[in-house]
């Protein structure tokens, strides 16, 4: 990746420097910016098939966060059930007497 990133940036300073240099010469222009197209659009492919991939080993670790979070809010419900149970125990017990 680092080397196609390396060769668009070289191809677009190519192109600046014949734009600077040879103003005239317009099949050159055209053919420089034709490669920093291409260089591009390779750029942009493999960019994208890298952040599938890292999106993928993402999804599994969304997984595992997700079943924690429900682990994590399952002790949280528990807890102030108990609690519920106790505070209508106690209020029974003061009904009752």
């Amino acid at each position: 990746m680092r080397e196609l990133a390396g060769s668009v940036l070289t191809s677009a300073v190519r192109y600046r420097y014949l734009i600077r240099h040879y103003p005239k010469d317009k099949r050159t222009h055209a053919i420089q910016l034709g490669r920093f197209r291409n260089y591009i659009n390779d750029f942009r492919t493999l960019r994208i098939q890298a952040r599938i991939i890292y999106d993928y080993e993402s999804f599994e670790e969304s997984i595992e966060r997700s079943i924690s979070y429900m682990i994590q809010e399952e002790g949280k419900n528990l807890r102030l059930l108990d609690e519920i149970d106790e505070l209508i125990d106690s209020i029974q017990s003061k009904i009752n007497n």
